[in-house]
């Protein structure tokens, strides 16, 4: 099943994966402290779904959003929400406006000059290299120098498999780990190293449950595929429980999540 047919048939249910603890307490809060204070700022978030983050964008001050997805149903979706509840009277300010659009980020046309480029789990959507690189040329044709990309996605070097990730309502069930661009005739120890994705199919123990077939680039080829579109200053990073989770639940809970999140980010700076 293709992205784009996969989402259209979840649509709306999509939104019970984010209240999940294993979102709401390690993905979310790990992608705001990435994006920081967006005061003034223009955000282009890809893959966008039914407008999660892009919502999040604008409560942390940025002053447009364009939102971007392949599907029809989640773009829908999403532009549903953005219709008022009641007019706005003369004392409620006007919230930052946000532009929902259908496109394959891999073909993304220009749409603007943005200051942040946010990619939740946008690059598991990548099966090879080429791919890759062609979402990484679209997003560095709608970067000004400094643009700053923030991107989460799934870590194909934690053990994903691991029954207990269950316990907060994920689960992973790896299906191939290969590298479409390895050597055939290098010896084992190389052809290890340079493996490039792992398909994994993804599912939410929300109500319904909801899975999504997706790739888990790894990081070396997205760090060469990133210089190679012109970004510099990469990091990577981890998604450890919020504080907020610790609290609520206690460190015993967490244990599991907290021996290998399943999850790591990525931020890069567009250069000149």
């Amino acid at each position: 099943m293709s992205p784009h047919s996969q989402y259209d048939s979840i649509g709306a249910a999509y939104d019970a994966v984010k209240e999940l603890p294993a979102a709401r307490y390690g993905e979310i809060p790990a992608v705001r402290a990435l994006l920081g204070d967006l005061t003034g700022q223009k955000v282009l978030d890809l893959g966008c779904g039914t407008g999660h983050y892009a919502r999040l964008c604008r409560d942390h001050g940025a002053r447009h959003i364009d939102g971007v997805d392949n599907s029809t149903t989640m773009i829908t979706e999403a532009r549903r929400r953005e219709q008022p509840s009641q007019p706005s009277g003369p004392s409620q300010a006007s919230p930052a406006p946000i532009t929902y659009h259908v496109h394959d980020a891999a073909e993304l046309p220009h749409l603007g000059t943005y200051d942040v480029v946010l990619a939740v789990y946008l690059f598991n959507y990548a099966p090879d290299r080429a791919t890759l690189e062609a979402m990484l040329t679209s997003i560095r044709a709608n970067c000004r120098p400094g643009t700053r990309l923030v991107a989460l996605l799934t870590d194909p070097s934690s053990p994903l498999s691991r029954p207990g990730l269950r316990h907060y309502g994920i689960e992973f069930d790896i299906t191939s780990d290969a590298d479409p661009d390895a050597d055939p005739d290098a010896d084992s120890d190389d052809a290890q190293d340079s493996t490039a994705t792992t398909e994994i199919v993804f599912t939410a123990h929300c109500d319904p449950p909801v899975s999504f077939r997706l790739h888990a680039p790894h990081p070396h080829l997205i760090d060469e595929c990133l210089r190679t579109a012109g970004f510099s200053e990469i990091e990577w990073g981890r998604c450890p429980v919020s504080p907020q989770g610790r609290d609520l639940f206690g460190d015993a809970y967490w244990a599991e999540y907290q021996h290998s999140p399943p999850w790591i980010t990525v931020t890069a700076l567009a250069g000149v």
